[in-house]
């Protein structure tokens, strides 16, 4: 072109009790000491001495056991993992290391036998330590015993043990359920300290408080107690009280035992945890457990197809007065969640009752639902009254246990938790918020070392939530950074904490309804206050755009966890956006897409994200979190540039010689040429060969072309000319014959300030065509053409 002339568990058989005496063994066993302690503590460099302990695992009678441990540390750390024998005489150590966001399985059976302990029947049951060293408390775990041929499954919660700061809470406080005629609940007790320890154990059913023998415990030893047989002691009718609690109350100048418990039916596959609370005392009366199935669950529930489920709460008054306890149900619909509350059940002293939430209760439900929540609120103080919720298929075989939770407990906003995947097996987080605000939810999960982000989690007031991970997985859905969870990942970690001051709880449910096994996790991140806010950017931080074109601007705050984990949230939607120049606008809700910028004229504009951000702070004095609110804000800058607009062509003509003439024409964005100073616009025409092209000659001039040919003009002339002629030479080659040749053309335009200065299409592609043709009277004609009506013609050839 010329310029123009114008300018992204498992499960337990039959539970056997601790032999009566055991042998002790020597080599190649150590045998636990004070030192031991000291020694560990010795050898801690890094952060402050940690223990999680594990009250049981078992590798009887087809038993198999898998520990697994998930970290939230940003950095790899090194653990020492104790397996002591249930006769507390023997143990075995081994060193590992566990990698940051790792879940790392261990199974016993393996471990014991890498360290020659197989042979010992000793080790065939016991229980497990880890120690570690950290400011903070980033391990987490569980241990899942299982029977696959009976299709059992139960849990060994983790007692937080560091030294100084323990969660072993001084008086052991369980709750059995369901024990009918062919099933065992057994309770399984282990002592933590290296010392020996004296307990109390009693049993309340009925009304009345039992108290039983003293219990003595060697200095790590585990013991397994069996309901049925407690019972036989108080000449009770075992076969007719199927409910009630044990209480297990050491003798020691601090807490040392730790317990697990569940009841089996080994004919029909009925497998349930027993919970032992952990130390404190709960804030409210008011206890939820997220995630119920009930009835047969909808075609979109994690449960469909697992069967139709009857939940049963189970409340037990652990005072010497009755009171009431009320549950609630709360369920999803398309309006919002819904919730409906029962008549009270009324406790007596001491009480303990089973009740099933069955065919009267979910007659008044719009089922079928996915899922629902279940609350129990008891009128006495908080701690009073200890409840258990599980969910029974009606062919027995499969037990879903829903720990309840406070939501108002500081320690319950977050979750470490590890899923799995399988062609049997799925995998789902359950959040629910408690509170009469909306919550947003930091979320990561980790697979084969990719860290896949949810940035955008945001719970509606009372509102649970279910995370699929298989539909999470298989979406394959970029996150912010364009990770994707590998589309073949079958094991990882999750990680989710809340960002708002609000009553929140979360638990992670591993199942399989047709191994009739499930697993419950529910670790949380052991912090104050939510760790919060580290950093707010907008993004991009710089940009050029054109005048009335648009730029989405993102606000992304960064946050950490408890232990130093860091996590993305997008708070877009959520800040209001500002533009400091009339160069360019910003939407807001209500007002156009937050953040989409919009160019207007020349210039430069700032533009910014805010919005009121609650950092609450630890209340030595009260105990709590105070609300502190403050402004955020981050901002990034828009550049708006003028580019060519409105290329046109305004006229064509054959100049004859085989030239056709193009006039054009463009204007500017801003209306005014003089603001296309940094820009050109030109033209590109390319031909069906090398570089030169040469034109077939004869027929045509013997010329050639450079390939492409490129040309521009100044944008600011706003006008430009196209002559398609014969060039260098105009001489046609004899002999004549029929011959033809099409180069492409494209008129774009350039500009330094934008684009990076690439170039940008205007107009084309365009067909440049010559041809010589032999007419009907035998002479030679050559022709030109181009659109839009564009033609030259010579006719005849000399």
């Amino acid at each position: 072109m010329r310029p123009a002339t114008v300018s992204s568990l498992l499960a337990l058989t039959a539970l056997a009790s601790v032999p009566v005496s055991v042998p002790y063994y020597a080599s190649p066993f150590t045998k636990p000491s004070q030192a031991h302690n000291t020694q560990m503590a010795q050898q801690t460099t890094q952060g402050a001495p940690r223990e999680i302990d594990f009250p049981y695992y078992s590798l009887r009678d087809g038993y198999s056991s898998l520990l697994q441990l998930v970290s939230d540390s940003p950095v790899s750390l090194p653990i020492e993992v104790t397996i002591r024998s249930s006769s507390g005489r023997n143990i075995l150590k081994k060193d590992m290391n566990i990698s940051s966001q790792e879940k790392l399985m261990i199974e016993l059976q393996s471990l014991v036998a890498s360290l020659n302990g197989e042979s010992e029947d000793d080790f065939q049951e016991g229980s497990i330590s880890v120690r570690y060293a950290s400011d903070t408390r980033p391990i987490m775990g569980q241990i899942t015993v299982t029977n696959p041929y009976l299709n059992l499954i139960f849990e060994s919660r983790l007692a937080i043990n560091d030294p100084g700061d323990s969660n072993i809470p001084a008086v052991l406080e369980g709750i059995w359920w369901g024990l009918k005629p062919g099933r065992q609940t057994k309770v399984m007790v282990a002592n933590t300290s290296n010392s020996s320890v004296t307990a109390d154990v009693s049993l309340t059913f009925r009304g009345q408080r039992h108290l039983g023998a003293l219990i003595s415990f060697a200095p790590y030893e585990t013991k397994v107690l069996s309901i049925r047989e407690l019972l036989a002691k108080f000449n009770a009718d075992t076969e007719f009280v199927s409910e009630g609690g044990i209480t297990i109350t050491g003798h020691s100048p601090s807490p040392v035992l730790i317990a697990s418990g569940m009841t089996a039916d080994l004919n029909s596959g009925f497998s349930t945890t027993m919970h032992f609370p952990p130390a404190g005392t709960p804030q409210t009366s008011t206890l939820l457990a997220p995630g119920v199935p009930i009835g047969t669950p909808s075609a979109e529930s994690p449960f469909a197809l697992a069967g139709t489920f009857t939940p049963h709460v189970v409340v037990r008054n652990l005072s010497s007065s009755p009171q009431t306890a009320t549950v609630s149900v709360e369920y999803p619909t398309a309006s919002g969640t819904q919730l409906i509350t029962l008549d009270p059940i009324n406790l007596a002293a001491y009480a303990t009752k089973d009740v099933a939430l069955d065919s009267t209760v979910q007659d008044r439900l719009p089922l079928p639902l996915p899922y629902c929540s279940i609350q129990v609120k008891n009128s006495g103080s908080p701690g009073s009254a200890v409840a258990e919720i599980s969910s029974v298929a009606h062919n027995q075989d499969l037990v879903v246990d829903s720990k309840l939770g406070d939501p108002t407990d500081r320690l319950s906003g977050s979750g470490i938790n590890p899923w799995h995947l399988d062609d049997q097996t799925e995998s789902v987080l359950f959040l629910a918020n408690e509170g009469d605000a909306p919550a947003r939810v930091a979320f990561q999960i980790q697979a084969q070392r990719t860290i896949y982000h949810l940035t955008d989690l945001k719970l509606n007031p009372h509102e649970t939530r279910a995370i699929d991970i298989r539909k999470l997985r298989d979406t394959q859905k970029p996150d912010m950074f364009g990770n994707t969870i590998p589309a073949r990942a079958t094991d990882g970690s999750l990680f989710w904490v809340k960002m708002d001051r609000v009553p929140m709880i979360g638990r992670t449910l591993v199942f399989s309804s047709h191994k009739g096994i499930s697993s419950n996790f529910d670790c949380s991140c052991t912090l104050h206050c939510p760790q919060g806010y580290l950093a707010l950017s907008v993004a991009p931080s710089s940009t050029t755009m054109t005048i009335n074109g648009t730029q989405q601007f993102t606000a992304t705050e960064r946050w950490g966890d408890c232990s130093g984990l860091i996590y993305y949230y997008d708070q877009t939607t959520s800040s209001t956006w500002t533009s400091n120049s009339s160069a360019c606008t910003v939407g807001n809700n209500g007002l156009g897409s937050s953040g989409l910028a919009t160019g207007v004229a020349p210039g430069s504009a700032t533009i910014k994200a805010s919005y009121t951000d609650d950092v609450p702070h630890w209340s030595v004095a009260l105990q709590d979190c105070v609300d502190n609110y403050i402004q955020r804000s981050a901002s990034g800058t828009a550049n708006v540039v003028a580019v060519p607009t409105n290329f046109r062509q305004t006229s064509t003509s054959d100049l004859g010689n085989g030239d056709v003439h193009f006039t054009y024409a463009w204007g500017s964005t801003s209306g005014n040429l003089a603001d296309l100073s940094a820009c050109t616009v030109g033209e590109i025409v390319t031909y069906p060969g090398g570089n030169p092209y040469h034109w077939q000659s004869p027929p045509f001039p013997a010329n050639s072309t450079s390939n492409p040919t490129v040309s521009d003009v100044a944008a600011t002339a706003g006008a430009g000319v196209d002559d398609n002629f014969l060039y260098p030479s105009s001489t046609f080659v004899r002999p004549y014959s029929a011959a033809s040749f099409t180069a492409t053309q494209f008129f774009r335009y350039k500009c330094t300030n934008i684009n990076g200065g690439n170039y940008v299409n205007l107009l084309g592609p365009l067909s440049i065509t010559r041809s010589v043709q032999q007419n009907t009277n035998g002479t030679w004609r050559f022709t030109v053409t181009k659109p839009t009506n564009g033609q030259a013609t010579i006719n005849a050839l000399p």
